[in-house]
């Protein structure tokens, strides 16, 4: 099967669409829907083996792997890290209750509450994870790093069962993000693309850094990756943060994951007006207007803090400088 993780990919999709409608003579919805439960469909045997511990474990031990079952906290991980390496897990699942009592009034409904069944998939290496994921989890790869595997033929509210994938020498904080993801398809029925990775990036309790080495002097410089996106955006925008067109901006993906450049700074630039939200405590309010109105604006915001454009633009640029988003650094090379 297909690895949907580039263009080429993409488009060998398309291509393989269009024989099977102009050579196999199938009508294009038949073939439509074909190719998308070849490549959207979960593993079920996977789930029907997690009720019980011991049946999963022989199920996975079919792969050339060495995978072991890990059971804490209530979270159920299949992995093949080493043993004393352990601790990173205990450790993720406490981020991962943490992040449940910390947002329950956004999150009514939390994975543990309910009849939704996740697995954690934790492998040492990326490139373990790219070659095997289609084995075990039914679907095929979505990102470089880690992705959520569920039943993507299904409306978001309406699906149950989710692996999580992710690797050890990418991180675990990949976990917490795509468990964001979970928490936003159980409990937000307005979710366009923009909101839905803006508030992973913003909700995990997670720092994401991007070093760089200075070829002069040898030195690598290590720098908040929203930083760096920040300095972009307003390289673009006369190095200036006005915040009409800052939400603008963000809000420009609406249908479409994370594609690009541009798509991925957006919601980098989103999560960090979501952070200075949540410092301010109106983050729950303001995502409940913006399911309630369907839309995101600086109305919004104005009605939430109960005060003027100008004064939330100002007071956002200080907190961009205070969290040192601010000013964006500089690469010499």
């Amino acid at each position: 099967m297909f690895q949907i993780n580039s263009a080429k990919s993409v488009y060998m999709i398309l291509k393989l669409h269009t024989i099977i409608t102009g050579v196999l003579k199938l009508p294009v919805l038949t073939a439509t829907v074909l190719l998308l439960t070849s490549c959207l469909t979960v593993n079920r045997d996977l789930f029907r083996h997690s009720n019980d511990m011991e049946s999963l474990q022989r199920y996975v031990e079919n792969i050339h792997l060495k995978l072991r079952i890990v059971k804490d906290n209530g979270f159920l991980w299949i992995t093949n890290i080493d043993s004393n390496q352990y601790k990173q897990i205990h450790e993720t699942d406490e981020h991962l209750l943490a992040m449940f009592k910390n947002y329950r009034d956004i999150y009514r409904y939390n994975p543990l509450d309910n009849e939704r069944k996740i697995i954690i998939l934790y492998l040492k290496k990326a490139d373990e994870l790219k070659k095997y994921s289609r084995q075990i989890t039914g679907e095929p790869q979505w990102g470089p790093y880690g992705y959520l595997a569920s039943d993507y033929l299904k409306p978001k509210l309406k699906r149950k069962n989710f692996v999580i994938c992710a690797s050890e020498d990418v991180g675990a904080g990949t976990v917490l993000h795509e468990m964001v993801h979970i928490l936003n398809w159980s409990n937000l029925p307005y979710l366009p693309c923009w909101l839905d990775e803006s508030l992973a990036k913003a909700i995990s309790p997670v720092g994401i850094t991007v070093s760089y080495i200075n070829h002069q002097s040898g030195k690598v410089i290590i720098f908040n990756a929203y930083a760096l996106e920040l300095g972009e955006y307003l390289r673009t925008h006369k190095n200036k943060l006005v915040l009409r067109e800052f939400i603008s901006f963000v809000r420009k993906w609406k249908y479409l994951p994370i594609i690009n450049k541009q798509s991925s700074m957006s919601s980098s630039l989103m999560a960090l007006l979501w952070r200075y939200l949540g410092e301010r405590e109106v983050l729950s309010d303001c995502l409940m207007e913006v399911e309630k109105q369907r839309k995101f604006d600086v109305a919004i915001l104005e009605t939430c803090l109960g005060e003027s454009e100008q004064q939330i633009q100002d007071d956002f640029v200080e907190w961009l400088k205070l969290r040192k988003y601010l000013p964006p650094p500089v690469i010499s090379f």
